[in-house]
């Protein structure tokens, strides 16, 4: 029997500078086995098509398990459909995060068959646009990069530059990694902590372009 979850009662607070796409206020983010075959919200028979060319080369699962899933997907669309205000589906494979205002539409979606682990997150406005909140910083600008591609070469210039600078930077998580690794592309959720704007500029003449746009880091006192 499907676990029954409760209605949307703990809901996480995201501090924003807007709301989710600039339109929505709550978030609900689930599980659902074979989503990736309903990315974009197409009709049914390409559900079916995505589905079953998922299939193609999954074969560890038996006829009845795959009609099951396939039913879950089926009912799960049918429901979005039927939705009256706008809303934004995004997936990535099983994961689904669906965004809208209407909270009774996100919690008409919890106890959907084959839906699992929902989470409710809702956008509060706290702070400008153009800024970012945080607990606590050394900083007060954030740098985040563009999407490119970077030859292994400029790569290492890169690096070395960053190295040498590493006292008056903090990179993200992501983007140290990035850094260490063979990869060539970096992605736009990449950034860089600074207090002196003329490090970008520099980072700039080493790779024209990648740097996206900057904004003010604030401290949540």
């Amino acid at each position: 029997m499907k676990e029954s979850y409760k209605l949307a009662t703990d809901i996480i607070t995201v501090n924003r500078n807007r709301l989710f796409y600039n339109q929505y206020r709550y978030c609900l983010r689930l599980g659902i086995d074979d989503a990736s075959s309903l990315r974009g919200l197409p009709d049914l028979d390409k559900i079916d098509d995505n589905f079953d060319f998922y299939y193609t080369w999954r074969k560890s699962y038996e006829t009845k398990e795959r009609t099951r899933r396939r039913d879950n997907l089926h009912g799960f669309y049918k429901h979005l459909i039927t939705a009256v205000d706008p809303f934004k589906f995004v997936v990535s494979n099983w994961v689904v995060w669906i965004y809208s205002s209407d909270l009774n539409f996100l919690n008409s979606i919890i106890n959907l068959p084959g839906v699992t682990i929902p989470e409710f997150s809702e956008a509060v406005i706290t702070h400008p646009i153009g800024t970012v909140l945080l607990k606590k910083s050394d900083y007060c600008r954030r740098t985040f990069l563009r999407r490119t591609q970077v030859s292994a070469d400029k790569k290492q210039v890169l690096k070395n530059f960053f190295n040498n600078h590493h006292g008056s930077i903090k990179l993200s998580g992501s983007f140290k990694i990035w850094l260490d690794d063979c990869t060539t592309h970096t992605y736009d959720y990449y950034f860089i902590d600074h207090n002196d704007d003329s490090l970008i500029v520099l980072m700039s003449l080493l790779h024209p372009g990648l740097a996206r746009t900057t904004v003010d880091l604030l401290v949540d006192k």
